[in-house]
Formats: C-alpha cells, sequence, structure tokens
C-alpha cells in the first residue's frame, strides 16, 4: 500500500507522521483530489485520511504536538513473530519452498 510505504519510509529517519502528511503526499501524487479553496472540503478529506489510518492499523500517540501515526503494538508483535519464524525457513540449505495462501475465502464466524 503507498500510505504503508510513505509512513515506512518516514519512521526509518525517524520524521513524525501525522494525518496531514499523508494528505499531502496523496495530493502530491495526484491519488486525491481536493478543491482548492475549500477547507470543508479540506477537513472532510483529512478525516478520512484519519480514519483510514485507523483502519489500517496505526496507532494514535497524542504528544504535546500533533498526532502522530505509527503501527500499533499488535501488528508490531506480530510482526516480529512472523520475521523470527520465516528467516530460518529462508535461509535454510537447500532452500524450502514457501508458498502463500489467502484464507479470504474462509468465512469467519464458523465455529
Amino acid at each position: 500500500m503507498l500510505v504503508g510505504t510513505f509512513i515506512r519510509d518516514r519512521g526509518v529517519t525517524r520524521t513524525r507522521t501525522v494525518a496531514k502528511d499523508v494528505l499531502s503526499y496523496l495530493l502530491d501524487n495526484k491519488i486525491v483530489a481536493v478543491a482548492s479553496g475549500s477547507p470543508k472540503d479540506y477537513a472532510s478529506c483529512l478525516r478520512s485520511i484519519q480514519a483510514l489510518l485507523v483502519k489500517e492499523g496505526y496507532a494514535l500517540e497524542k504528544q504535546s504536538g500533533p498526532t502522530e501515526y505509527r503501527m500499533s503494538k499488535a501488528h508490531e508483535d506480530a510482526r516480529d513473530d512472523y520475521v523470527v519464524m520465516m528467516v530460518p525457513t529462508v535461509t535454510m540449505v537447500p532452500r524450502r519452498p514457501v508458498i502463500y495462501l489467502d484464507e479470504s475465502f474462509i468465512h469467519h464466524h464458523y465455529t
């Protein structure tokens, strides 16, 4: 995802990322269009970006300055566990094939 890559790239340089940064990035890349001179349209688009960031799992960090977005602790832990499991798998000789399966067809409410 374009937004995730943008936030990760800024995180590498320890640059704080707020929803306005993401919105300006999307505007620069012509992913989002906002009517110029319309503060209501800009505010509406900014709220949508904030909702997108929360939905994608980025945590809100309230600080003395603007709100900063980063990956939530649960996502960080899951990613770290996955990397710990996968590094030995992909570095062993001979290399084992890794097959990724999409489980979107499974209904989540079945017991």
